[in-house]
């Protein structure tokens, strides 16, 4: 009994062995089949693609020519032409002139006005948030903020980022307005005071029960109406077209070093939106405001092909530094 039960596990052995060597071979063999399949496959696809590039021909190599060979087209034909032709980027017109010009040109001009500067300043320091809410700030010694010296700061929205930098930086006396906050007027810290007040055209509580003053009346209050303001920082969400011509028209800018603003047009695009928005920059050209530092804000992108074929902003960012006001 024991020898048949040997014999019998010996025959299973052999069987398994000859299994688990079967299922081996096969595997190998369907593996070997699987690559070539691939293979014939892959040669199929690059002979197809061989033919095709046979057919499309390969773009020849560009040729550099010398500088002196260089010669702008004599008529512009590119999808810019429209705004090299209109937009101005300096010496915007003023007066009657500017009023001749049509809308088209206008918007062309106030884009490309906002996207370029006309002075250098070699050192700018980047004040608050390097997104939304952070500032540049002219470090250059005519334009530096120096202690004992004074910055505005207009527009918060509970980002006291660009603020504290200023005091820490500069160890200025920084005054910040906004009264859309929930916040009290009240001392924040040692060297920052917080005022619920907004600036406007002129003094008045509006429908929001908001507390406007110009900057004339704020500066008699602080008891600055004789002071230099180092740097004045506006993001006012469109109170920046009444309070900014009014600051000119009291001469209110001529004591003031930097500026720095954040223009609001949304979709606005006819003449009489354009005029009065593109006559302010003309006036703080005039009043010897130069731009040193200019920024789209990605919050307000938008697309105005008729206008200009690029990506544009309903909110731009301008610095400025007064050359009226070097020592």
């Amino acid at each position: 009994m024991q020898i048949t039960r040997g014999i019998m596990n010996g025959r299973y052995l052999k069987v398994l062995v000859l299994c688990i060597i079967g299922g081996v071979v096969l595997h190998v063999f369907s593996t070997l089949l699987d690559m070539k399949n691939t293979s014939n496959k892959l040669q199929t696809l690059l002979t197809e693609l061989s033919k095709e590039r046979k057919d499309v021909p390969f773009p020849k190599p560009l040729t550099s020519r010398p500088f002196s060979g260089r010669k702008m087209p004599d008529v512009d034909t590119s999808v810019l032409a429209g705004v090299r032709k209109k937009g101005l980027v300096k010496n915007l017109p003023r007066g009657e002139q500017l009023k001749a010009m049509d809308a088209d040109g206008i918007w062309k001009t106030y884009h490309s006005y906002t996207d370029n500067i006309d002075i250098i300043c070699e050192r700018r320091l980047r004040m608050g948030k390097i997104g939304n809410g952070g500032w540049e700030v002219c470090d250059d010694p005519p334009y530096r903020p120096i202690k004992p010296c004074i910055v505005y700061s207009f527009g918060i929205n509970f980002d006291f980022s660009f603020d504290d930098d200023v005091v820490k930086s500069y160890e200025c006396d920084v005054y910040s307005f906004d009264p859309s906050m929930s916040m009290k007027t009240q001392r924040r810290k040692r060297k920052n005071m917080f005022y619920k007040i907004g600036i406007g055209g002129k003094d008045e509580t509006n429908d929001k029960k908001w507390q406007l003053m110009t900057l004339t009346s704020i500066r008699k209050m602080l008891n600055h109406s004789k002071s230099i303001i180092d740097v004045l920082k506006m993001d006012v969400e469109k109170s920046e077209w009444a309070s900014v011509p009014s600051m000119l028209e009291a001469g209110e800018l001529k004591t003031v070093r930097q500026l720095l603003l954040e223009f609001h047009t949304g979709w606005q695009k006819t003449y009489e939106e354009g005029l009065s928005k593109l006559k302010l920059m003309s006036d703080l050209e005039q009043h010897g405001f130069r731009r040193f530092a200019v920024n789209k804000n990605p919050s307000c992108m938008l697309r105005i092909p008729r206008i200009f074929p690029l990506l544009r902003t309903g909110c731009q960012e301008v610095h400025f530094v007064n050359i009226n006001l070097l020592p």
